[in-house]
């Protein structure tokens, strides 16, 4: 078990459960309607394959739940993501769902520094999908 599996347990942070899921409020939330949804069973962040078709469905099933209450709560749209790898401090996979005055690109905008939108040339996305698909199956 880990700290994301304790939380199930942590009734003051607990909203909801379903067969295979639960949500709770995120332990450090960024904002208030800041959820964490995940399934009961510890699966990595890098490892989501090992879920069953039907865990999948469950879990999937809970993050719209939640985003449908979120949004009707809220006068903000609800961002959700994962992170994986590197930039997760969790391993369990979860979902984080915040709402949010923006979007992610506003964001990205904001944080990274990137253009809005920006046209990138023919050339620039054939490069890029090669580059995605010549590493899509060594994962």
């Amino acid at each position: 078990m880990c700290k994301l599996c304790d939380a199930y347990n942590e009734k003051f942070r607990f909203i909801y459960e379903t067969k295979h899921s639960f949500c709770v409020i995120c332990r450090w939330p960024i904002k208030n309607g800041h959820v964490i949804v995940m399934p009961k069973r510890c699966v990595s962040q890098l490892e989501i394959d090992k879920l069953t078709p039907n865990e999948v469905y469950d879990f999937s099933c809970l993050v719209q739940k939640m985003e449908n209450n979120l949004n009707n709560l809220s006068t903000e749209d609800v961002m959700t993501f994962k992170n994986s790898g590197k930039g997760s401090s969790q391993a369990h996979f979860h979902y984080h769902l915040i709402p949010s005055k923006g979007a992610l690109r506003d964001l990205f905008n904001k944080f990274e520094g990137t253009p809005n939108r920006e046209e990138i040339s023919k050339d620039n996305y054939v490069s890029m999908r090669d580059l995605i698909l010549e590493n899509f199956d060594k994962n």
